[in-house]
């Protein structure tokens, strides 16, 4: 009975969760990366990049769900190095102040995979 209660509490938290992204353009295209789950994606542009890593998300998740469930609170959250994490806040740093001078960005993207994982 314990283990069903702590499944529905796992599937709840999942149909919540948010994972922080962020997407570079480089000189072959577009390289996305999940902090959350530690996963890389890369297209020949950004959407491609992005529905990429999306893919591998839900992918990496319902694994986790099924196949690996006894693990699943070592999978999931599973963090990016450090190194990523300081690109991200320097990319959102960069949009702020691209956003202040009204200007566009078209080399590095922020965005967000959410929810309905449990489902």
């Amino acid at each position: 009975m314990s283990n069903q209660i702590d499944d529905k509490i796992n599937i709840m938290k999942l149909n919540q969760l948010v994972l922080r992204c962020y997407a570079k353009k480089t000189d072959h295209g577009w390289h996305a990366v999940c902090l959350d789950l530690n996963l890389v994606a890369d297209g020949e542009n950004y959407k491609e990049a992005a529905d990429n890593l999306h893919k591998m998300a839900f992918s990496y998740i319902n694994e986790a769900l099924t196949t690996n469930k006894e693990y699943l609170k070592d999978l999931i959250p599973r963090k990016a190095p450090m190194y990523f994490f300081g690109i991200y806040y320097f990319l959102r740093l960069e949009e702020f102040m691209f956003r202040i001078a009204r200007k566009t960005i078209d080399n590095f993207k922020i965005f967000k995979i959410m929810g309905g994982f449990g489902t």
